[in-house]
């Protein structure tokens, strides 16, 4: 995986299921395709992101299909018997820490205070996040990398992802075992110097969802994809305007349109981070 991404389009439920499957032993990625109800591309992508954080280990990335094994953190997703367990939170609470773009991008949000609060309840938006992890990595994040950290922090029993809807942006609303970690941050690690950011609007822009480029092992196909397009705004004869997006999973394309000519820029931003998130 590129060095110049964060991991995407992966679950953290994807890789602990992965994570059950394995032994001692190095096996071949292609062989777990078949032992979960999660799809080969899910089955890729989980194994990108776990060895980024730590719970997986590629033994040899030169085959068609590489091998994968338990990593240090993989282990105590192996044996949990569900992922609400401690020791898994502990696990992805572990994987957060030791993940420069993650830890830097809430180790940012604490030092500055970038909280927002109603009702009782305190949370950190995607965007604030986005920022705070760009601005330490050098590269442009997109929603979707963000979205998989607030995921993965979510694994951690740090809070609790919630998709934006009327007029709130999608956010990690936050609990006491986020400030205990927090503060855990803030006593151990410095952030570095922010850095500037390399735009590579030809590679890091593309919207595939191939997590590994392994064109003989998985081959695009029609329908074997879990994708949202990208939504488009159009303006009818009538001259109501509406979103438009089509959302396709497997053999199945579904179109939705939403009238969009009375709302609000917030509220239309609201609704297409909605759709993007469906298929998540």
């Amino acid at each position: 995986m590129s060095t110049n991404t964060l991991p995407s389009r992966a679950k953290p439920e994807a890789l602990y299921e992965t994570c059950r499957l394995l032994g001692d032993e190095a096996v071949e990625r292609s062989e777990l395709y078949d032992q979960t109800d999660f799809d080969r591309r899910q089955i890729a992508a989980a194994c990108d992101y776990g060895e980024l954080l730590g719970f997986l280990e590629y033994v040899d990335e030169s085959q068609q299909s590489p091998q994968v094994k338990l990593g240090d953190l993989g282990h105590a997703l192996r044996y949990a018997d569900s992922m609400e367990e401690s020791g898994v939170q502990n696990a992805f609470k572990r994987a957060i820490e030791m993940y420069a773009p993650y830890r830097n991008g809430f180790l940012s949000i604490v030092q500055e205070e970038k909280f927002e609060e109603s009702d009782g309840e305190r949370w950190i938006t995607i965007d604030d996040l986005s920022d705070a992890v760009s601005t330490y990595f050098a590269h442009p994040v997109q929603n979707r990398e963000i979205n998989l950290l607030l995921k993965t922090a979510e694994a951690a029993g740090l809070g609790t992802r919630t998709v934006g809807r009327r007029g709130y942006p999608t956010r990690l609303v936050i609990n006491s075992k986020f400030d205990t970690f927090a503060s855990s941050l803030v006593d151990s690690y410095e952030l570095p110097e922010p850095t500037e950011v390399i735009e590579e609007p030809g590679e890091h822009d593309s919207d595939s969802e191939e997590p590994t480029a392994e064109p003989t092992e998985e081959p695009e196909q029609d329908g074997d994809d879990e994708h949202t397009d990208e939504p488009v705004t159009e303006s009818p004869e009538n001259e109501t305007a509406s979103l438009l997006a089509k959302l396709r999973s497997e053999n199945v394309t579904l179109e939705v349109a939403v009238d969009i000519s009375e709302k609000t820029d917030q509220e239309i931003l609201s609704i297409i981070d909605e759709i993007e998130h469906i298929a998540d």
